[in-house]
């Protein structure tokens, strides 16, 4: 949850009806992890189960972006490896 969108609903004094994003959802599963919690909390480990797991476009249908190679590309750059072009 972003600090802006928790300081708001704490401010009202009463849980609102929000939908946590699913990047929000994988940070909640990742804390909760016990090889996570083992490893540290690695982003890059993060972002490579986003690309392997979560449902990505058909980049046929968002102009060529290929979400899940953009998730591996980043992956690769936390954990300083030279991503594959």
């Amino acid at each position: 949850m972003s600090l802006i969108l928790f300081i708001v609903i704490h401010s009202l004094g009463k849980k609102a009806n929000v939908t946590p994003a699913p990047v929000e959802e994988w940070i909640a599963m990742v804390r909760d992890c016990v090889e996570v919690q083992r490893l540290g909390g690695s982003p890059a480990l993060m972002l490579e189960w986003i690309a392997q797991f979560e449902e990505h476009p058909d980049p046929i249908d968002c102009c060529g972006v290929d979400y899940k190679a953009i998730y591996l590309y980043l992956s690769a750059l936390l954990e300083v490896v030279h991503p594959l072009r």
